[in-house]
């Protein structure tokens, strides 16, 4: 018999049932999407204008290999020599939190994050968290 992961899992099992029960279809007509208002953001920033310029705003192949073909890999060192203004698209005062690590050796890396960077990533945390077990009344 076949059947659908949500008629599978009940949804409080999920901690957003909206985004981890999500239809196929629907997931990756959002994924590619994102990737194309990626693409647009990113190539915004000083330090990536150049190296995108080829790539075309509207990319939206979720094909690992056309996209790694198209997007140069990036090394730390060549965020040390960009510096946080690689990041910096917009107007500096929408930057909420600037993180620098040096990783393990070398000079730091410093990244400039939006509030919106910041609640994303406690989204993320949240999911991830949940999805290993941890409930609200959990200790950690």
């Amino acid at each position: 018999m076949a059947y659908r992961i949500s008629e599978a899992i009940p949804p409080v099992a999920a901690f957003q049932a909206n985004i981890e029960f999500m239809p196929r279809a629907e997931l990756e007509g959002m994924q590619r999407c994102l990737l194309a208002q990626a693409v647009r953001r990113v190539k915004r920033a000083p330090y990536f204008r150049d190296r995108l310029s080829h790539i075309d705003d509207g990319v939206t192949s979720l094909e690992p290999a056309s996209f790694q073909q198209l997007v140069p890999f990036t090394s730390k060192q060549d965020l040390r020599e960009a510096g946080a203004g690689a990041w910096v698209q917009d107007h500096i005062e929408h930057i909420a939190l600037y993180l620098a690590t040096s990783g393990t050796t070398g000079a730091r890396i410093t990244l400039p994050y939006t509030r919106e960077d910041i609640n994303r990533w406690y989204s993320l945390s949240a999911r991830m968290l949940w999805t290993n077990g941890l409930r609200p009344d959990d200790k950690v």
